[in-house]
């Protein structure tokens, strides 16, 4: 319930666009939201370009490791084609 209600104040690509001096256009995006579920102790999340909700459990993390770790996070949401299905 709470990713659906963050998701309204999403800002899309070209929703939000400023001019710099010389004409040329940027463009504000909301790059990801994050859900924190303190009880549980994790982060729920998703980016800009995969809606896939993702989770990171810190009960499952060693702090105490020697190197950082990273998450990947891919670059386009995949999708499961269903036309077979279809009756």
């Amino acid at each position: 319930m709470a990713l659906h209600i963050i998701s309204t104040f999403d800002i899309f690509h070209g929703a939000v666009a400023e001019k710099d001096k010389s004409g040329k256009a940027s463009y504000d995006i909301t790059q990801w939201i994050t859900i924190t579920d303190l009880k549980n102790k994790r982060i729920y999340f998703r980016t800009y370009e995969d809606l896939t909700v993702r989770m990171v459990d810190f009960g499952k993390l060693d702090f105490n490791a020697k190197k950082p770790a990273f998450i990947e996070l891919g670059e386009r949401q995949t999708y499961v084609d269903v036309s077979e299905t279809a009756n």
